[in-house]
């Protein structure tokens, strides 16, 4: 039975943490019904819990909803017109925006404009898909019956009886926003996830410039939340003296999850399974996890499809599947001595870089290190999202599974290793 639920889970591809599960596909895949007859009955359980009005929300999202109220009041005040937030990935900044901030912005009469820099839409440049949506967004919904056909603002003038919306640049694009907003009395709110993509790459240069020009000139009608998850990134746009971006934003740090949201992922997990999960438990998984948002609600979603798995046996093989032990296996072979070693050290507690210990320590493994090499090293593994800076000035590698690897193949059999030898 634990066999034929472990291969519907794999080859079935839904998610029910999202209230958009497709029942007649899901009906058409051949598995163990006794598997099709609980998950259905899950569904319909969800359904019922569900109105009509939050049919399009997300049934297991734990609401920020002080963090947002907070953003949205310091913007009302306009002491503040941009913040910049700064997380790893997959730990609900994305959702946080979307679902939590972005609402209750409307209510607070902004208009909403969400962009994700990282997003790979059709292998099209960011940049572009960016000023893209600006066009879109004048010609669509209430904003393309508001007729301009004229702006003369000092840093820019806009004629539309010679001029058409594909021939403005960022600067008027933004311009011409605000101003038919201004007709509804409504402020823009630009959302800007994943900033920090822009600055790994030299031709986005002449964009962040302009961008930073347009907000600037319009900073009395837009505010905007950057968010990004690399710190390295983060730190070139907006806090190097040089930046394009430096004391534009006021940082906000956006902090990880606690037990309290292990503890309402439980309680909806019993709401409608009737089942019961050890809290505790629950709880000390994510935070093996590194408290990763996507991979604690990954194991809920595994316990759903698989009833009667205990979470361990949920996070053995959330684990297998995730892990990719090939895949790091290739990766890993890429590695410079160098990056190799700052892994390892970040992996086994070892994080002082620039010292004979850690030299003596990349020896251990027969890796050759120096301090040229090993400063190179950080930069390239940081600007590449392998590794993330945090608060306390320490590293993260960025995949927990990628660490468990390396603890795995390496640290655990070099810890053997010297034992032998001793």
């Amino acid at each position: 039975m634990a066999e034929s639920q472990s291969r519907y889970a794999r080859c079935c591809k839904i998610h029910l943490l999202s209230s958009q599960t497709d029942e007649f596909h899901l009906l058409r895949m051949k598995t163990d019904e006794n598997v099709i007859i609980s998950t259905l009955n899950i569904i319909s359980i969800m359904s019922s819990k569900m109105n009509k009005p939050q049919a399009n929300k997300d049934y297991w999202h734990y609401p920020r909803t002080e963090t947002a109220r907070k953003l949205v009041n310091v913007l009302n005040i306009g002491a503040v017109h941009s913040f910049v937030i700064f997380a790893p990935r997959r730990i609900g900044k994305t959702e946080f925006l979307l679902q939590d901030l972005k609402p209750l912005a409307i209510d607070n009469h902004y208009h909403v404009l969400y962009f994700n820099f990282h997003a790979d839409k059709h292998n099209q440049d960011s940049v572009d898909s960016f000023i893209e949506q600006l066009r879109l967004e004048l010609d669509s919904g209430f904003l393309s019956s508001i007729n301009i056909t004229e702006i003369n603002l000092p840093w820019c003038k806009i004629n539309l009886a010679k001029q058409s919306i594909a021939d403005l640049d960022v600067t008027q694009l933004l311009s011409l926003l605000v101003a038919k907003l201004e007709k509804k009395h409504k402020k823009l709110l630009l959302l800007l996830d994943e900033i920090q993509e822009l600055a790994f790459k030299r031709d986005h240069t002449w964009f962040i410039g302009a961008l930073r020009t347009a907000l600037d000139v319009n900073k009395q009608n837009i505010s905007v939340v950057f968010t990004g998850s690399s710190r390295a990134g983060l730190v070139n746009m907006f806090q190097e003296s040089k930046a394009p971006f430096f004391h534009f934003s006021a940082n906000f740090e956006f902090d990880y999850f606690g037990k309290e949201f292990t503890d309402y992922l439980a309680n909806k997990f019993q709401e409608i399974t009737h089942t019961p999960l050890n809290k505790d438990e629950l709880y000390q998984i994510f935070c093996k996890l590194g408290r990763i948002t996507l991979y604690i609600r990954e194991l809920i979603n595994t316990l759903i499809l698989n009833p009667g798995w205990t979470l361990d046996e949920a996070l053995n093989y959330n684990t297998q599947e995730l892990a990719e032990p090939q895949r790091y296996a290739e990766l890993w072979g890429k590695f410079s001595d160098a990056e190799k070693a700052i892994l390892l050290g970040i992996s086994s507690g070892n994080q002082k870089f620039y010292t004979q210990k850690f030299s003596l320590f990349a020896d251990g493994y027969q890796l050759t290190v120096n301090r040229s090499k090993v400063q190179y090293a950080l930069k390239k593994l940081t600007s590449t999202m392998f590794i993330i800076k945090l608060l306390n000035e320490n590293y993260q590698i960025n995949d927990s599974f990628f660490q468990d690897w390396i603890v795995q193949q390496y640290i655990t059999t070099n810890e053997v290793s010297n034992v032998e030898h001793t």
